[in-house]
């Protein structure tokens, strides 16, 4: 939760304006999400921005980041250097918790456990030129997701949401492997409360 915690400060550092923007959000009285949203709102001028307007959104994206480290906004941390196979000292990236680059048959990955501040993320590669067909299936409700590709001609990212309906929700990538050639789901528990956000 720590490495977590720490690496989302980064992320809102990174796009929102530095530790002008860290003090910003120290200094807010909203707490949890609603201070995040404020600052994501609000971003110091001259920052990079454009992180989402709502917790699910800014969440989403640091997410991705995490993954991507990307130089496309804001797919990436322009703080910090992320590495896949990182070492001690290093920063990691969101490991990967399955692939698949073999299309010869319906390909699952089943019985993955997720924790508190738990993501799950699945690589795709080798595709033919078909649709990928994505399903995602929780054992519980108030899961959220991405599906995220890139494509091939301009090597920019799309990042969209998979909107889950009693634990269950789907994606497309049309051609995949002419049009587009790496793709990845990322799944959470995305509680309808915020972080610190609590009722007595």
């Amino acid at each position: 939760d720590y490495g977590a915690g720490f690496l989302f400060m980064l992320y809102l550092a990174s796009k929102l304006g530095g530790g002008a923007a860290i003090q910003s959000l120290v200094a807010d009285t909203a707490t949890g999400g609603a201070g995040i949203v404020n600052l994501a709102n609000n971003p110091i001028p001259g920052s990079p921005g454009n992180i989402g307007n709502t917790m699910p959104d800014v969440f989403a994206n640091f997410t991705v980041a995490t993954l991507l480290d990307d130089s496309q906004n804001p797919f990436g941390l322009d703080n910090i250097d992320m590495f896949q196979n990182c070492g001690s000292s290093q920063f990691c990236k969101l490991q990967i918790t399955d692939s698949n680059s073999n299309w010869g048959s319906v390909w699952s990955s089943q019985g993955d456990p997720l924790e508190g501040w738990g993501v799950r993320a699945y690589k795709f590669t080798g595709g033919t030129g078909s649709p990928l067909n994505v399903m995602v299936q929780a054992s519980e409700i108030d899961f959220a997701g991405r599906l995220v590709y890139r494509n091939i001609a301009t090597g920019t990212w799309t990042s969209e949401p998979m909107i889950f309906n009693a634990g269950m929700a789907t994606g497309l990538v049309t051609g995949f492997g002419n049009v587009s050639d790496e793709a990845y789901v990322l799944t959470w528990y995305e509680s309808l409360i915020d972080d610190c956000d609590y009722a007595m």
